[in-house]
């Protein structure tokens, strides 16, 4: 008998996390805690009960082995960003205050219960498992805590992004913590889960030598690093955690995580035997993975397309020294042109080897904001483009600077764009650079960028703050105004209230043409089915409601 893998991964640091093919994966670790959670008013809770730590523990079962694409620059989860590569070591190591399952519902983890209290969405309460300690032996109490979480929020790759107007978080008991924000901070729950950074809650010890969160494991969860057994950079070891509290959490005596660059490698290494679980197959090699009892997870929650960023044309107080300006673009009729120029049924069936569907809009389903009602609003006319622009004064096209990446292969969408573009007169300048790091460093500066992005755990609320908020995602432009408001209204309103409001959101967003959705693309993954069963992503359960889509590594079980 087999049990199942799921997959989660952590939303964000600064939001930059590559899957194959992707220049963002924004996501989240998610675990599947086997607590009931019950909501009351705007505050959610859960009554864990210890069951699931009373459950017969899986232990002895051999040794994983994980083949991962990127290596890590640090360990210390605060500082990760949302690459799963990284985030599956993060999440052998530390146990997160909450679970966010793959149904898109928020269950207790190292926290009992939670919830916003008050209106506004400005103040968030806790209360911790009892008798929880860290692999150390200390206690997981309410000091600890908070603790862990004023660094990572104050000092992380995710906190100071995803809830900017955090101000405290303290202990108000042994086992109760509140967290406190200036304004609203509507994405806590996904942050205190395993999609964030922040939920991976660090011992004492951990804070007081923070050179050694780099090299070192200081956390509660089901595993323990190896590091007589680890080679930075190369392989890292994970021990199970004797003292983790939900035994039946730990199924294995040890993972081992080794880091394999090449595409061709990993998956080499799965068809030996020397991996049984490996990352980012690329769309064009996953064919040549089913073979045998070699199977593909493809985890349909990332999105193809255009951010067309530059929405006003003008310089402005706060931009980015060197800001590059595309005047055209303030000027909806021409974003809609270089929309309808774009052959999408073309595109993703050349592109995308049958895991990239056609779609207008720049969400995923599984992020909340998709409304299957906007897609078809672009079909291809490139007549009507030409009629646009010249429409908006522009008979004879123009010239745009367009930034790309050769990562993965991102440029070949982009290049494939450029001509459906220059067939209706504007030119591109395209700025192709070799890396993640020389694209993210022009990033800010850039009016369209094109990009792949991983919706994977991230919610709706992240999203538009990473697309249409100043600051999001390395964007150094003006936002558009209303949307501005809109998300200020969303943050602050109970989370009913919230979803219509993102949905309104997303449709208006589409309508004036702020991105070009190009596809709904599919991460994939492979995994050796002999050894786990994987669940496919489960469908939304109705439109704007979000669901969990990104690898998870906790819940991978071995063989009964």
């Amino acid at each position: 008998m087999f049990t199942a893998i799921r997959w989660t991964r952590r939303s964000h640091g600064a939001l930059a996390a590559v899957l194959a093919g992707a220049a963002v994966f924004l996501g989240a670790c998610g675990g599947g805690s086997s607590d009931s959670g019950t909501t009351a008013g705007n505050a959610q809770s859960g009554n864990a009960g210890g069951s699931s730590a009373q459950g017969r523990s899986t232990q002895g079962n051999g040794i994983l082995t994980i083949a991962v694409t990127s290596p890590v620059a640090t360990l210390n989860p605060a500082l990760l960003n949302a690459n799963p590569s990284y985030l599956w070591m993060d999440e052998l190591a530390y146990d997160s205050l909450i679970r966010y399952e793959q149904d898109g519902s928020y269950r207790p983890g190292l926290a009992t219960k939670f919830g916003y209290v008050g209106s506004g969405n400005e103040k968030f309460e806790l209360t911790l498992r009892p008798d929880v300690k860290f692999a150390d032996g200390t206690p997981v109490d309410a000091a600890a805590v908070a603790a862990s979480l004023q660094y990572a929020f104050k000092t992380g790759t995710s906190g100071p992004v995803r809830a900017p107007n955090f101000r405290t978080a303290k202990a108000t008991g042994p086992r109760s913590v509140l967290i406190s924000c200036s304004g609203p901070c509507p994405a806590l729950p996904l942050l205190l889960s395993q999609s964030g950074n922040v939920g991976s809650i660090i011992s004492p010890a951990g804070l007081r030598d923070k050179k050694a969160l780099a090299s070192r494991s200081f956390g509660a969860g089901p595993y323990v690093l190896n590091t007589k057994e680890t080679v930075g950079g190369d392989h890292y070891t994970y021990d199970a955690n004797p003292g983790y509290w939900n035994k039946s959490g730990v199924h294995y005596k040890r993972v081992v995580v080794r880091i394999v660059s090449g595409s061709n490698a990993r998956i080499a290494a799965l068809k030996s035997g020397q991996a049984d679980i490996i990352d980012y197959v690329p769309l064009q090699q996953a064919k040549t993975v089913t073979t045998g009892g070699l199977k593909i997870l493809p985890e349909p929650s990332g999105v193809v397309g255009v951010l067309l960023r530059d929405r006003t044309g003008r310089r402005s107080e706060g931009d980015p020294p060197g800001s590059i300006y595309a005047p055209q673009l303030a000027n909806p009729l021409v974003r809609k042109a270089l929309s309808y120029a774009i052959d999408r049924k073309t595109l993703t069936s050349s592109f995308g080897y049958g895991y990239v569907t056609p779609s207008d809009q720049w969400t995923s389903p599984s992020a909340g904001g998709y409304d299957p009602s906007l897609e078809g609003r672009y079909a291809y006319d490139p007549k009507k483009a030409k009629a646009l622009l010249a429409q908006a004064g522009y008979p004879n096209g123009f010239t745009l600077k367009v930034l790309s990446q050769k990562t993965n292969g991102n440029d070949s969408w982009q290049l494939a764009i450029n001509q459906y573009w220059e067939a209706i007169g504007v030119k591109v300048q395209l700025k192709d650079t070799p890396d993640l790091t020389t694209f993210f460093a022009n990033a800010p500066i850039y009016p369209v960028v094109d990009n792949q992005y991983g919706a994977g755990s991230l919610t709706y609320a992240v999203e538009v703050y990473d697309y249409y908020s100043r600051g999001g995602w390395t964007n150094g432009y003006v936002p558009d105004p209303k949307i501005t408001k809109m998300i200020a209204q969303a943050s602050a309103a109970p989370a009913e209230e919230a979803q219509q409001i993102y949905l309104d959101i997303n449709r208006y967003a589409v309508e004036n043409a702020f991105n070009i959705g190009i596809g709904q693309l599919s991460y994939l993954f492979a995994y050796n089915s002999s050894k786990v069963v994987v669940p496919m992503c489960p469908k939304p359960s109705g439109v704007g409601k979000s669901v969990n889509c990104a690898p998870i590594l906790t819940d991978v079980k071995a063989p009964e």
